[in-house]
């Protein structure tokens, strides 16, 4: 997850909150500076994340990592969620997936 004052932070937070959620509900692994960092957990099989469109390219062009756009009208940018190309989630995950893309448009 990123740190505090990250604008896609604030993005996730507020969309949790419009759902009943906080960051507090989710189960953080490791808190990054840079969403660079994050992508690389990821792709290293760390778990999930959420990130912007641009940051994600290539390693999605490289087929390193599986992306979902999340699109809805509580989000003022596209965000997209990340995880490592082979990874099999977790129920938790799983879980946590299908519950964005339940409230999101276009999934």
């Amino acid at each position: 997850m990123r740190e505090g004052g990250s604008g896609t932070r604030s993005e996730m937070e507020a969309f949790f909150s419009k759902h009943g959620l906080s960051a507090k509900d989710l189960k953080t692994i490791a808190y990054f500076s840079n969403t660079q960092g994050i992508i690389e957990a990821v792709a290293q099989g760390m778990g999930i994340s959420f990130v912007s469109k641009t940051a994600v390219q290539i390693y999605n062009h490289l087929n390193l990592i599986n992306v979902v756009e999340i699109e809805s009208e509580l989000l003022s940018r596209n965000i997209f969620c990340v995880q490592k190309k082979d990874m099999i989630l977790t129920p938790a995950q799983e879980l946590f997936i299908n519950f964005a893309k339940k409230h999101c448009q276009n999934i």
